[in-house]
């Protein structure tokens, strides 16, 4: 990453803040800022002042520990959350660390994760934590609790103004939803919401320790058909499907002796409980593969980028939608998701396989790919990144000018991590401007009533804590460039 020296100042600064609170503390620095330099000035320093103590590095995925391995002292010993929870487990430990670092802490607020937090917050080693991520106060709040309270916050406001990340345009494109697909999406809606009225008035129907285990009727549906875990115990799913059932008065010996008792036995068995658990997320897998993977959003795509033809990056959720949109874009594009099967890749510079050096062509796995395609993108290879959820972080490309995301969840992080990639900077662009766009299905009309786009409704949530301005428009044409 290129340095400023107002940037190394700050990042200083962060160093200080974190000596002043006794090596205990949380870095919370908008994405691009270089939050992985603090760790290294911090981890030297720790290396120089006692090289026979371990320190352990801890990222949440094997993509974002192998930025750390790039990035920090080999001396570090660098472990993505999994392999770290594994060694948990084992009788010989790192109880003699004298300094870990948890990149992107955020993400360590699930049940198994937690505890790698908790392992530390009883050692008496420092402690550093980095995130570029939104935090909620509940998240502060456990944070200080594990000892990693937030001794610094970086804001985008203070990045843009420094020149630490460069400036952006964000759009949200209004793409009309396909004529010959709403009758189907909105069948769709209607049995999901039949099905959410009939479970409404059962949501706390299952308790664990003490109190009810689901807060919506989403999340208690899911548990029907595959069950869940909790803490780090397994539900079964006959468990809550037995449990409702008794709520709605079914036992095994209950017999159809009259309208009552039958509808009982017909709507609220368990067995009927695990159906209806089937038939929802059937229902709202199917009509999510409308929204996500259409050929309007594949169109919509190839417009914006030919009119703004710059090194792109594209964010879906369908693998299929992403593997269209490479065709359609040709050989300067690439794309990863992890769902990949090896297989040969031909070199867009000489349309030739890529090959092993003794000769024969290459069968490129999903690792290799992810290398070959970072790698074209930095070096103009390629121009075009095409992927899913798999390269919502750990990604620095600085000549990135243009992020579309087709489709996402309601995770604010996800979105946060998704658009920062086009946030960095380019000291071979010094007037680069990013142009995000989020396109998105609004809300349509079918037979006089409005069908609510499930699209629209996530894009609401994942934005809810946006603090910047964001552009709305109802055409490519809108888009300055």
């Amino acid at each position: 990453m290129e340095q400023t020296s107002s940037r190394t100042i700050r990042q200083g600064m962060c160093v200080r803040n974190w000596i002043n609170a006794n090596g205990y503390g949380t870095v919370n620095a908008i994405m691009g800022f270089g939050k992985t330099r603090i760790a290294k000035i911090i981890s030297d320093g720790a290396i120089k002042k006692n090289p026979s103590k371990d320190i352990i590095a801890i990222a949440p995925n094997r993509i974002t520990t192998d930025n750390l391995i790039k990035n920090l002292s080999h001396l570090v010993l660098s472990y993505s959350a999994t392999e770290f929870s594994n060694i948990l487990k084992m009788p010989s430990r790192y109880d003699d660390c004298q300094f870990v670092i948890i990149d992107e802490i955020h993400k360590f607020f699930t049940p198994e994760r937690e505890k790698i937090l908790e392992y530390f917050s009883e050692k008496d080693c420092k402690r550093l934590g980095l995130t570029g991520s939104t935090l909620s106060s509940e998240m502060k709040t456990k944070l200080a609790h594990y000892g990693f309270p937030v001794i610094d916050v970086i804001t985008e406001e203070e990045a843009i103004n420094n020149e630490w990340i460069s400036p952006y345009r964000e759009y949200n494109l209004a793409i009309p939803f396909p004529d010959d697909l709403k009758e189907e999406y909105a069948n769709f809606t209607e049995k999901i919401s039949k099905l959410r009225v009939k479970y409404k008035g059962v949501i706390q129907s299952y308790v664990y320790k003490g109190k009810p285990l689901f807060d919506n009727v989403d999340s208690m549906l899911r548990a029907c058909l595959a069950g869940i875990k909790v803490e780090s115990n397994y539900v079964n799913y006959n468990l809550i499907c037995d449990s409702i059932a008794a709520k709605k008065g079914y036992t095994s010996k209950l017999r159809a002796t009259n309208a009552y008792t039958k509808m009982i036995i017909d709507e609220w068995s368990p067995s009927r409980i695990h159906q209806d658990g089937k038939t929802y997320n059937n229902l709202v897998r199917e009509r999510y593969n409308l929204i996500s993977c259409n050929s309007v959003k594949l169109d919509t795509v190839v417009n914006i980028i030919k009119n703004n033809d710059v090194p792109t990056i594209v964010f879906n959720d369908s693998t299929l939608l992403a593997e269209k949109i490479g065709e359609a874009l040709g050989n300067r594009a690439i794309v990863w998701h992890s769902s990949l099967e090896p297989k040969p890749y031909k070199d867009p510079d000489n349309e030739e396989y890529y090959c092993f050096k003794h000769g024969g062509i290459r069968l490129i796995g999903k690792d290799a790919l992810r290398k070959i395609a970072t790698e074209g993108m930095l070096s103009g290879k390629y121009k075009y990144l095409i992927c899913v959820k798999a390269m919502n972080e750990g990604l620095d490309i600085p000549l990135l000018q243009q992020v579309i995301t087709t489709a996402g969840d309601t995770n604010v992080m996800s979105y946060e991590q998704r658009i920062a990639r086009g946030k960095r900077l380019d000291k071979d662009n010094e007037k680069k401007v990013c142009t995000i766009i989020n396109c998105y299905h609004p809300n349509f009309m079918l037979n006089d009533k409005t069908v609510i786009s499930r699209d629209y409704q996530k894009l609401m949530e994942r934005q809810t804590e946006s603090a910047h301005n964001i552009i709305w428009i109802d055409s490519v044409d809108e888009i300055i460039i």
